[in-house]
């Protein structure tokens, strides 16, 4: 039923709830009051019928005692005027046997096996059409026999059909009016919703924020179609907002690609002045590799290798993430979801990536002239096995002359049997960078100090505890001290690459992680951690 109802319409629903309400209330209220006076016809009839039993009997009493016949049969004529009594019977029981005979009828008079039947049950006898009611006539308080009188139910059953065609005609009447109410109240109720399916229906399928729909009425639905006009104009207002702004960012984007391909081609001609600047380079380079023994050659490709190709290295990585910044919008703004905040950041590191390779470029002349003695392997990326501990005893080697000026004394505390597979190239960057910072920053003005190296397994990972005893880093330079070009001695030609490229080569070269342990009042303190799977460390 309620599956059936959930498919109407909301007009049919209406509809049928009117009609069903009144029906309803109308058969609720109209039949028990139909039933109530029914029986209170019923009741009366027989009570009345009772009472002229016992009058009739009262007054028989004496025409029984003295066997007059006739005028009891008389009195029983009278009846005649009574349209509910069919027929009269006057019983007279015997002094001595109290057999009951038949005195005096009017009418088909009762037989005595049905008088005795009802006698037993000590009760009217009620059928579709008639009724028997019998009373006692009682002379000096002895019973001397009965009267019974046999009462007409047609009348009373005319009386129930004309109550119940009422009632039909009650119930055929509240539908009439609760059909004419509900095409009303249909109307009041769905024109104001069909005008606002309507205009959602408008909205939906054209887009077209402008329309409004029609108030139909000032109740609550009223209120609903003011309120669905209010969220149609903020809705226009947002529309034609958006439309403005994809208009300004399809200007920006416009201005921007012509900014791009400027770039690009400043670049690319930067470029080719760094690759005639490089290969002269080189050629110096085989010069310089004739006339000096293997040793020497070594440290130079190492200087090369460290401060060239970094700042090289990073102005390709630059121009890579150029073309990924490129690549990041582009598709947005052919589409038109490109976003306002999107497009600011794509500007901000454009700029930044301009600013970078501008700033390595201009950096790499001058570096050319301050390459630093490093150890052969820097210039090496080939994994091999290799003694970490007589490893970094080689680099210290190479930076002794650097700890000497100092006074610096290096400890270090590795296991003898701990064997690496890596790079060692890489492990070379990192801790000369870190040593050499050491120097430079660490220890200025102090005449003498300490440098301890720490290596050991833990948990498959290789941790290495880099710390030195030097003025430390203040909190204030910590934050940024992993920075590319961050740098406190650029007065003195520090480039701010030193901890960026150590940073580099731990997570990028070797997946692993450094942190500052630092307190500024106890020196720098540098933690390195990094997974097995990438040193497959061991003693041996």
């Amino acid at each position: 039923m309620s599956k059936w109802f959930n498919k109407l319409t909301f007009q049919s629903k209406v509809l049928y709830s009117i009609v069903a309400v009144s029906v309803l209330a109308v058969v609720v209220s109209v039949t028990p009051q139909q039933i109530n006076t029914i029986n209170q016809q019923k009741q009366s009839l027989i009570q009345q019928s009772r009472l002229q039993a016992k009058f009739i009997g009262q007054i028989s009493a004496a025409g029984i005692s003295f066997e007059q016949t006739e005028a009891v049969s008389d009195l029983l004529s009278s009846l005649k005027v009574s349209p509910s009594i069919l027929a009269a019977t006057i019983l007279k029981r015997d002094e001595f046997t109290q057999d009951l005979s038949i005195f005096a009828t009017f009418g088909k008079p009762i037989s005595i096996q049905q008088f005795n039947t009802l006698l037993d049950a000590n009760d009217i006898q009620l059928s579709d059409k008639q009724t028997h009611i019998f009373e006692p006539i009682l002379l000096d308080g002895s019973v001397i026999g009965y009267t019974v009188l046999t009462i007409d139910l047609l009348q009373l059953q005319n009386q129930v059909f004309n109550s119940i065609f009422l009632t039909i005609i009650s119930v055929i009447a509240a539908l009439g009016i609760s059909l004419y109410i509900s095409r009303i109240a249909q109307r009041a109720l769905t024109k104001p919703i069909e005008l606002l399916t309507e205009t959602t229906s408008k909205v939906a399928s054209q887009k077209d924020y402008s329309v409004r729909a029609d108030i139909a009425s000032d109740d609550e639905l009223g209120a609903l179609s003011e309120s669905f006009n209010r969220m149609l104009e903020e809705l226009e207002h947002y529309d034609i907002e958006r439309k403005e702004q994809e208009q300004e960012i399809l200007r920006l984007n416009q201005s921007l690609e012509k900014k791009v391909e400027l770039r690009t081609e400043e670049l690319n001609t930067t470029n080719q002045k760094l690759s005639s600047s490089l290969s002269q380079l080189q050629n110096t380079q085989k010069q310089m590799v004739e006339q000096e023994k293997m040793a020497s050659l070594g440290s130079l490709v190492a200087g090369v290798a460290h401060e060239i190709n970094t700042p090289i290295g990073i102005g390709i990585t630059a121009i890579s993430h150029l073309e990924h910044i490129i690549e990041d919008i582009e598709e947005p703004f052919k589409q038109g979801k490109l976003s306002k905040g999107k497009f600011e950041s794509a500007l901000d590191n454009l700029k930044e990536c301009h600013d970078l390779v501008y700033t390595n470029l201009d950096r790499a002349a001058q570096l050319v002239k301050s390459f630093k003695m490093v150890a052969v392997d820097q210039s090496s990326e080939e994994m091999r096995l290799f003694n970490l501990k007589s490893y970094v005893n080689d680099i210290i080697t190479s930076l002794r002359p650097e700890l000497r000026k100092k006074q610096l004394r290096l400890d270090l505390e590795i296991e003898d049997s701990l064997f690496l597979n890596s790079f060692p190239g890489v492990f070379s960057q990192i801790l000369t960078n870190l040593i050499m910072n050491s120097v430079i920053h660490g220890f200025k003005k102090e005449a003498s100090g300490a440098i301890c190296i720490l290596a050991k397994l833990e948990d498959n990972q290789l941790i290495i505890d880099y710390r030195d005893d030097g003025k430390g880093i203040p909190e204030s330079v910590a934050s940024k001290i992993f920075d590319p070009f961050f740098t406190t001695n650029r007065d003195t030609g520090g480039s701010g690459l030193g901890t960026h490229i150590i940073y580099n080569l731990v997570t990028q070269a070797l997946h692993g992680t450094i942190t500052l342990a630092n307190d500024s009042h106890q020196g720098a303190h540098f933690v390195i951690s990094i997974p097995w799977d990438h040193v497959k460390a061991e003693y041996l």
